[in-house]
Order: C-alpha cells, then sequence, then structure tokens
C-alpha cells in the first residue's frame, strides 16, 4: 500500500530546517548527521523535502502507527 494521500503531502521547512537538519536539535542531530552524509543541508531544505514525497509516492508504506 502506497502512502494514503502522499500526492497531497506537505513536507515543512521548519521540519526539516529546525528538525531533521538541525545539528543543535536534541532529538534531530542524529538524523541530520545521517542526513548531510547524503548531501541533504539546511540551505537547499527544499531539495530534501522534494525526495521525501518522492519516497512516499514511490514505494509501499512498511507500517503505520495511529496517532
Amino acid at each position: 500500500m502506497k502512502l494514503p494521500n502522499g500526492e497531497g503531502a506537505v513536507v515543512e521547512r521548519e521540519k526539516i530546517t529546525g528538525y531533521l537538519l538541525s545539528e543543535t536539535s536534541l532529538r534531530g542531530r542524529h538524523k541530520a548527521r545521517f542526513l548531510r552524509g547524503f548531501g541533504f543541508h539546511p540551505g537547499q531544505w527544499d531539495v530534501l523535502a522534494v525526495a521525501l514525497k518522492v519516497q512516499g509516492n514511490s514505494y509501499d508504506v512498511a507500517g503505520s502507527v495511529p496517532f
């Protein structure tokens, strides 16, 4: 199953720059190091946003957690 409503997914700038690519975020800094290893950086946050959308629309969802 693909990501439900994946074509309408919104990936906010603050989520990427303040968390996923922030080396000062206590919870995100390890993700930031990992993602920077693939060339993603805050100055081009939109590149990661597009990559996440493509990923979500191209592959099946492995699992989900209700919230």
